[in-house]
């Protein structure tokens, strides 16, 4: 018997009072997701209902832990929402939920609900879109920066592409600066003019980057508009199946680009850390 599901299970009832409302009045719905054998249902069921609710902050200490690296997003989130509990409520998401069944990083799960409320209108801030793509994407490559590559060609490991509007990076240092601000003196929360978080208009000019993870640290790099088309048709054709030289000209052609010499295209790009190689790279070339 593996004790997995049972953790993972008890991880979502320390930190949603609903999961564990609902785990003792149906127990069956509740945790078919967890898949737990019956003996591991009994036990968690066996718990004391106070034991799981005995430490209030636990949440937020979980959130603290989490939030560094979405500070802009949650901070442009919860400046719209005017509530904690929107920040809260992310413990009775199904974004949490399914990062702990699936052993996700909860950072990112925190980007996955803030993504919804986008989505779904909960949130409707011009700025956080462009925002919550930036601190994603810096997430993201500081987990993919160890990732072996797949045969031929793709983009190094540590590498995202985003596009964004002009005034995202701006609204992301305001935020920044606005928490930075508030963390001087903490009791300003307590003040009823304490300073707003002022961003920038958004802008209709798009802004291309280049995310990715250098030595530990995480580089943005803006980067011409046919430049970072390359570079996503090259990564969309490797996603789809190995990606060989030779089959470089037609991935550009997809998107309207011509190069007249594509290996060297190639080989500037791998040079420059954007590309790698795999095994099998050279076949095909």
């Amino acid at each position: 018997m593996s004790h997995h599901a049972l953790q993972r299970a008890l991880v979502v009832a320390l930190h949603d009072p609903g999961f564990a409302d609902a785990m003792r009045a149906d127990p069956a719905a509740a945790l078919a997701p967890f898949g737990l054998e019956p003996a591991e249902a009994a036990q968690l069921l066996a718990v004391d209902p106070r034991a799981l609710a005995i430490d209030r902050l636990r949440g937020r200490r979980v959130l603290k832990a989490i939030a560094e690296e979405l500070k802009g997003s949650l901070a442009i989130a919860l400046a719209e929402a005017r509530r904690l509990g929107f920040a809260d409520d992310f413990f009775a998401s199904p974004c949490f939920r399914a990062a702990v069944i699936e052993d996700r990083h909860l950072v990112l799960a925190l980007a996955d609900y803030l993504a919804a409320a986008l989505a779904s209108g909960e949130l409707a801030s011009p700025s956080l879109a462009g925002v919550l793509a930036i601190e994603r994407a810096q997430a993201e490559v500081r987990r993919d920066a160890d990732r072996d590559p797949p045969p031929g060609l793709s983009l190094a490991p540590g590498i995202r592409l985003v596009t964004c509007d002009a005034a995202s990076l701006a609204a992301l240092q305001a935020a920044e600066r606005h928490l930075f601000e508030l963390s001087l003196l903490p009791h300003i929360a307590l003040c009823d003019d304490r300073p707003a978080l002022e961003l920038p208009a958004v802008e209709a000019r798009s802004l291309h980057l280049v995310v990715r993870a250098r030595g530990g640290e995480v580089a943005l790099d803006e980067v011409p508009e046919p430049f970072f088309r390359s570079l996503g048709a090259l990564a969309g054709a490797a996603a789809r199946a190995p990606l060989h030289r030779a089959g470089v000209a037609d991935a550009l052609a997809l998107v309207g680009l011509r190069v007249a010499d594509t290996d060297r295209l190639v080989g500037d790009l791998v040079a420059d850390g954007y590309l790698v190689e795999g095994p099998t790279g050279a076949v095909g070339a």
